[in-house]
C-alpha cells in the first residue's frame, strides 16, 4: 500500500473513462471527522463516491447526477480523527449501467 501525504489539497486525475472534467478532482476543507471532495465534469455524468478503509469497512455516497460545468460536492462524514482513509470515484454517463472507477486516492483527517 502506498502511503498518502496529508494535505489540504490533492490533485488528480482529469479523466474517467474518457468523460472530461473542467478541472482536477481536489480535497478541501479538511476536518477531525471528514473532507468534502469536489469535482466538475465537463459533460452529463452520475457521481458517486466510496470511502473508508478498503476493502472492509467503507461508506458510499448518494449518487448525484451533474450537469457539463456543474461542481460536484460530496461530504465524507463520519470517520475517526487523525486516522488515515481512502476514497474512489465511480462515474458513468446517464443510462448506462456499468460504473467506472477512478483511481483510488488517500486522506489523513486532523487531530
Amino acid at each position: 500500500m502506498t502511503p498518502f501525504p496529508a494535505v489540504l489539497c490533492l490533485l488528480f486525475s482529469l479523466v474517467g473513462d474518457d468523460i472530461a472534467f473542467q478541472n482536477e478532482e481536489l480535497l478541501h476543507l479538511p476536518g477531525l471527522e471528514g473532507v468534502v471532495v469536489s469535482l466538475l465534469p465537463d459533460e452529463p455524468c452520475e457521481l458517486r463516491v466510496e470511502y473508508g478503509i478498503f476493502p472492509y469497512q467503507t461508506k458510499r455516497t448518494a449518487v448525484r447526477s451533474v450537469s457539463s460545468g456543474e461542481l460536484a460536492l460530496f461530504e465524507l462524514q463520519g470517520l475517526s480523527s487523525g486516522e488515515r482513509f481512502q476514497y474512489q470515484v465511480s462515474v458513468r454517463r446517464p443510462g448506462d449501467v456499468d460504473w467506472v472507477l477512478r483511481a483510488l486516492h488517500g486522506f489523513t483527517t486532523l487531530k
